[in-house]
């Protein structure tokens, strides 16, 4: 897993239409966030923070705590998703009607499934207000109705009861 640096730079990638981080000389990393998903601080070059570089580890510690479930390259690449979203991305409105809501709700060590008739996804909770949190997805793609789907790493804000804990430990049943 790469471990964040100071030397790392934010930028838009105007070419490819994307945020990028450059991670070295030889190095950069493409997200899949588009200029209108983002706030207008994402055009402008900038340093990986402090604040990144926090946020980063905070993911990566929280992921980790599922041994076994993400390996290295997977973390880096969902900590720096969610260290761009965390710091780039446009607010958002919930929209929990797609999900199923659970009797029993929370997060667990950062991760939680959303649910609904056409399956389940894993995500990544970026943020969470006193209501609602902001969600990345981690599985490949998840359909939300007939015919919007999320693909990875896109991110939804969805309400606290909607979330149900991911416990890799339980029964399978659950998660089928």
């Amino acid at each position: 897993m790469l471990q964040p640096s100071k030397d790392w730079c934010w930028y838009y990638d105007k070419t490819q239409d994307c945020l990028a981080i450059e991670l070295s000389d030889e190095m950069v990393f493409m997200t899949p966030y588009r200029a209108k998903q983002l706030n207008p601080d994402a055009q402008d070059r900038q340093g990986f923070s402090l604040e990144d570089m926090q946020f980063y580890i905070e993911v990566t510690e929280k992921l980790q705590v599922h041994a076994g479930e993400f390996s290295a390259a997977q973390l880096t690449q969902i900590a720096l998703n969610a260290t761009a979203v965390q710091k780039f991305y446009k607010p958002q409105m919930p929209k929990s009607w797609y999900f199923n809501r659970q009797s029993y709700a929370g997060v667990h060590a950062g991760l939680a499934l959303l649910e609904n008739i056409d399956g389940q996804g894993l995500v990544l909770q970026v943020e969470a207000d006193q209501h609602a949190s902001l969600c990345m997805l981690i599985s490949a793609s998840m359909l939300l109705d007939g015919q919007k789907s999320l693909k990875q790493f896109e991110v939804i804000k969805v309400m606290h009861n909607y979330l149900y804990p991911y416990l890799p430990d339980a029964p399978l049943a659950r998660y089928a």
